[in-house]
């Protein structure tokens, strides 16, 4: 039959934050109910001991969510597949619904009655987009789960990533504009938690992650996980570390337990150096529940203060007299993005300057002409943060500065050059 539409893996990532509910039912941690999600719809909230195929099914469900995640960054498969069967989390007690629910569906609608791990990449998002309910299909009576193993699955992989600088997963880190090796850019996680939050306490509970690094905030996304039997009563606030407050919960939810954040988009400081001490505080304003605060990290994109410089290696170099060849200089950058502004610094010296011909070329062969042969008898030629028309092309790779000599007796070296670069990322 012909599908509509499929979640692509990108789509997983993407999106503005959500908040994921967990509930407690008889003392075991479950997915808290929708109005629509009657109890014979969850029968059993039980522990569950999964067998080695409902295991791999599972993987495979978390590898659909975030594609080729036993690599950096982020936890070991094995490591997030032990949270996803930990009953604190509360998807455990559904390993075997969700996995009857995944084959029952990938058997009827895909030829050859499959089970879900014998479905290709592209029929494993589409399966899943459709039992969310995110195409024509009516959401599975499990979608409280999906969601669960989503939330979860993500808080492991970007738990394990930190400052990543200039490295472009999938919707993280994303763009830094003006790439350089000091950027502030990256994820950091709290190593200070787990930590108890005090009952009925305005004080609360301090946790606190320090940013190294150059470049002011551009973006900044929020992850925050608490266990919490009544999350009516926390209140829930970030400090950067110019002390300014942004507010991520305010005692709503009532009655309900448990708060997952995730990759909830944060404005407030904007502008603001990334580098110091951060402090999320947690509050209960209530009596009688209690819960932890046992994880919290944030993403940050940053906008840098000034362009990256990347100088010569291989110069002073001979230019060679009244030969139209002359002599070549690289630079190799390792810089992601596209580039949004270029300068070229270079110091020739020469007893008659207008003699020379000088080109830059980009990574991608480009050639742009610098100087051709002006400047008459002068000696030396010194051309300073020259600007370059390479806007939107790769940063990265080998640039060249050549240097050609057009008339006989006089001759000169290649001294030094240097190239500026701002480059722009997109996340």
């Amino acid at each position: 039959m012909s599908k509509s539409r499929g979640l692509s893996r990108r789509g997983f990532l993407k999106g503005s934050g959500s908040v994921v509910m967990l509930g407690t039912v008889a003392g075991s941690t479950v997915l808290s109910r929708t109005a629509s999600g009657a109890a014979w719809m969850l029968p059993d909230t039980s522990p569950e001991n999964p067998t080695a195929s409902q295991l791999a099914t599972m993987r495979a469900l978390a590898d659909a969510i975030i594609p080729n995640w036993d690599g950096a960054p982020g936890a070991l498969e094995s490591e997030a597949i032990q949270t996803l069967n930990d009953p604190y989390y509360g998807i455990n007690p559904y390993i075997s619904e969700l996995v009857s629910d995944l084959d029952a569906w990938a058997g009827t609608f895909w030829p050859w009655w499959r089970s879900f791990t014998q479905l290709d990449n592209g029929e494993k998002d589409e399966c899943i987009a459709e039992r969310l309910g995110y195409d024509s299909w009516p959401a599975s009576l499990y979608k409280d789960a999906y969601l669960g193993v989503i939330a979860l699955t993500k808080l492991n992989y970007f738990g394990g990533l930190v400052n990543s600088v200039g490295t472009n997963y999938i919707g993280f880190p994303g763009a830094s504009e003006g790439y350089a090796p000091a950027s502030a850019a990256g994820a950091y996680q709290s190593t200070d938690t787990p930590k108890a939050i005090p009952d009925n306490n305005t004080t609360g509970v301090n946790s606190y992650i320090t940013v190294s690094g150059a470049g002011t905030v551009k973006d900044l996304r929020v992850t925050v996980y608490i266990p919490h039997t009544y999350q009516g009563d926390l209140v829930v606030r970030l400090y950067s570390p110019a002390g300014t407050l942004h507010t991520l919960w305010n005692r709503q939810g009532g009655s309900a337990d448990n708060v997952i954040l995730h990759d909830v988009l944060v404005s407030t400081f904007n502008g603001q150096n990334a580098a110091g001490t951060w402090r999320l505080n947690v509050h209960d304003a209530a009596g009688a529940d209690t819960g932890t605060l046992r994880f919290w990290s944030f993403k940050l994109r940053t906008r840098l203060d000034g362009p990256a410089m990347f100088a010569s290696a291989d110069a002073p170099k001979a230019i060679p007299d009244n030969n139209p060849a002359g002599v070549s200089s690289s630079i190799v950058v390792n810089a992601p993005g596209t580039v949004t502004a270029a300068k070229v610094t270079a110091f020739i010296s020469h007893s008659w300057r207008g003699d020379l011909v000088v080109k830059v070329i980009s990574p991608a062969g480009t050639v742009h002409t610098l100087w051709n042969r002006v400047g008459g008898s002068a000696d030396d030629l010194l051309l300073s943060g020259v600007a370059v028309p390479f806007t939107g092309q790769a940063a990265a790779g080998t640039w060249r500065l050549e240097v050609s000599d057009h008339a006989g007796a006089d001759v000169g070296t290649l001294q030094s050059w240097a190239l500026e670069l701002l480059t722009h990322l997109d996340g």
